[in-house]
């Protein structure tokens, strides 16, 4: 039987409350004295800590149950309304969901934040992040930033991906200078689909040593641009190497950039704390992966500008001490052979996440399990996806997930992006009976990469009522979109699940949200 619902608790329904309060009284508000006095009253009586909540809860609600009338003045009045001195947190991000606007709304919200974030002076997380596909909110400036980095020196985390106002000159607003005090204890910075270059994000790693993290996608050609360019950044060609904090770095967005040996030497010489790895790579690359000491996720995507294959350089890789320490492995291949499944269940025995993406599926060898192996008993998330497009049918992927899945108790959620026959009903019954799935709160049947609402997969009602009374701990079951599930079957389901109070979400979406851009 899946999980039941629970009863939102009383903060969740405090806070909501005094969200749609505040709106409602934002909205018949006659003037700024008016304002004035809902901002004395909300901050005398209700503490900072909690302040930043309501305010995430109003923003959500204010962009998707009030859309029709929000204006910029709305928005401007509920940060005016919100933002308290003492706050330590600010996520604007929900704005997006206003859609696309006008820029003069842009411009209402970056004068907002420029008046009221001068006092904000313990500031330690801030969300501007917005949507790359339209003209949307929140919207970030290099005055936006300007007031960062003269009023929060507290500043750790900083989210402005997707503002394309953001360039490299509006970063230099943040760094620490003579008659600016910078953000200095910046951790954490997101800037992808900026209009930031790998030469302006090399120049915020060398004045930033201490972050730990930076969202962009093409960040080890901006530490390789620390080695080969030592003059643009004011260094001796014998000065010590650099030794950064880094933790993650993603190197994965253009198709053709490589991550051949020398970027991996430097980056295992510059970031020996590097735990996350992301990296166009070809086979005689990996081998340099043994340098990362301490790596526990990483990425492999076999694709420089034409596909490559995983060879022996790899395979050795697995075998190697360092692999074992992986707690999450994936990897994007042309053609996903039997055999290199096999190395990495035999030696990848830590894995708690496996993604495997390939166009094709090949089976060179016999998946046996072996008695003295325990292979993946720690997997909690397992994801396959095989096929350039819907029409390619994989029935060899079957055979990798049924292998994969035997030991694996633990299993949380489960993604099988496959188009074959073998998906049936009796390949989930079976799947139930190897492995009892106690623990399995996510199962995602779908064809790969898909682009029509068309039923793919045999799979039918049955195959849901089989998985709800056969897993205590499910709570999403998709995409039935895909299935053979007429309109009304899916209408008897929800009804079932809302009748039995069922805490479940079915997913019938025609979007393939898993469908990768980069591949």
């Amino acid at each position: 039987m899946a999980p039941l619902k629970q009863p939102r608790d009383l903060l969740w329904s405090a806070m909501t409350a005094a969200s749609e309060m505040i709106i409602t009284r934002i909205a018949l508000s006659s003037g700024p004295d008016e304002e004035d006095h809902l901002k004395d009253l909300v901050q005398m009586n209700i503490p900072p800590p909690l302040l930043g909540d309501i305010l995430a809860y109003a923003v959500k609600r204010l962009s998707v149950y009030h859309k029709q009338d929000t204006q910029p003045h709305t928005i401007s009045s509920l940060l005016n309304v919100l933002l308290h001195p003492r706050l330590t947190e600010i996520k604007l991000s929900d704005l997006s969901y206003l859609g696309s606007v006008d820029m003069s709304w842009l411009d209402e919200l970056e004068s907002t934040l420029i008046q009221v974030l001068p006092a904000m002076k313990d500031l330690v997380h801030v969300d501007i992040s917005t949507n790359r596909n339209h003209i949307t909110l929140p919207s970030c400036s290099a005055a936006v930033l300007r007031c960062l980095g003269q009023s929060c020196p507290k500043l750790e985390v900083l989210d402005l991906n997707n503002n394309n106002r953001i360039n490299g000159e509006s970063l230099y607003e943040l760094y620490p200078t003579s008659y600016n005090i910078g953000c200095i204890n910046l951790e954490k910075i997101y800037i992808q689909d900026c209009s930031v270059e790998p030469e302006d994000v090399a120049m915020l790693i060398h004045s930033f040593p201490n972050l730990k993290l930076i969202g962009y996608k093409e960040l080890g050609r901006a530490l390789y641009l620390l080695k080969t360019r030592r003059k643009m950044f004011g260094r001796k060609k014998k000065a010590a190497p650099y030794r950064l904090m880094l933790t993650h770095v993603d190197n994965s967005l253009s198709r053709i950039e490589r991550s051949d040996g020398e970027i991996l030497e430097f980056i295992s010489q510059s970031c020996p704390d590097l735990t996350n790895l992301k990296a166009r790579v070809t086979d005689e690359d990996v081998i340099h992966l043994k340098d990362l000491k301490n790596l526990q996720h990483l990425e492999l995507r076999y694709y420089t500008g034409t596909h490559h294959h995983i060879g022996h350089q790899t395979h050795k890789f697995f075998r190697s001490y360092e692999c074992q320490k992986l707690t999450s492995l994936t990897i994007f291949c042309n053609i996903l052979f039997s055999r290199h499944v096999e190395i990495i269940a035999n030696n990848c025995s830590n894995l708690n996440k496996l993604f495997l993406h390939a166009n094709n599926c090949a089976l060179d060898s016999q998946l046996q399990n072996s008695q003295q192996r325990n292979y993946l008993e720690k997997l909690e998330v397992f994801n396959i996806r095989v096929g350039c497009d819907e029409l390619i049918m994989s029935p060899i992927a079957c055979d990798v997930a049924v292998y994969l899945l035997k030991k694996a108790n633990l299993i949380q959620e489960i993604y099988l992006l496959i188009r074959t026959d073998r998906i049936n009903h009796e390949f989930i019954a079976s799947l139930i009976i190897e492995n009892k799935f106690y623990n399995l709160r996510i199962l995602i049947c779908d064809a790969p990469r898909r682009t029509l609402a068309a039923p793919m997969l045999a799979l039918t009602l049955e195959t849901a009522y089989l998985l709800m009374d056969n897993c205590p701990s499910l709570n999403m079951l998709g995409n039935l979109i895909a299935w053979h599930i007429t309109d009304d079957q899916l209408t008897e389901l929800n009804h079932s699940i809302k009748e039995l109070n069922y805490d479940l979400t079915i997913i019938s979406s025609k979007a393939n949200k898993l469908n990768s851009k980069y591949f």
